[in-house]
């Protein structure tokens, strides 16, 4: 299996999955919001976090969706574009969720993603 064994190596892979995932026009819809790399992108973070021995505080800062202001218009740009209103809700949920991976947003703002996402797409 694939192994990244270099830092600089690990540090180059999470600036590809930022800029994949989080690019303002992606070339391929599918890549922001696919479950794969959100999974990858955290295991890469986790590798990233383990090997600086950041605190716990200072991750769990990092990770608050509150704090990822590019990433979040990202996410709305993406959401402008998805084809959300074929989505049930229980479906929408988890998209959001993984567009937001490797960040954690609490409820209340994943809530407030999927009513712009409503809102935007006319649902």
């Amino acid at each position: 299996m694939f192994e990244v064994t270099d830092y600089h190596e690990l540090l180059a892979l999470n600036k590809s999955l930022f800029e994949a995932r989080y690019h303002a026009d992606p070339d391929h819809r599918e890549i922001p919001g696919s479950p794969f790399l959100a999974a990858m992108h955290e295991r890469v973070l986790a590798a990233i976090f383990a090997h600086d021995n950041l605190p716990r505080s200072k991750v769990d800062e990092f990770l608050k969706w509150s704090n990822r202001t590019g990433e979040q218009d990202a996410v709305r740009h993406h959401l402008r574009d998805a084809d959300w209103c074929r989505m049930d809700s229980r479906t929408k949920r988890e998209y959001v969720t993984v567009l937001v991976r490797p960040f954690v947003a609490n409820e209340t703002e994943v809530d407030a993603l999927i009513q712009f996402a409503d809102d935007h797409n006319g649902c």
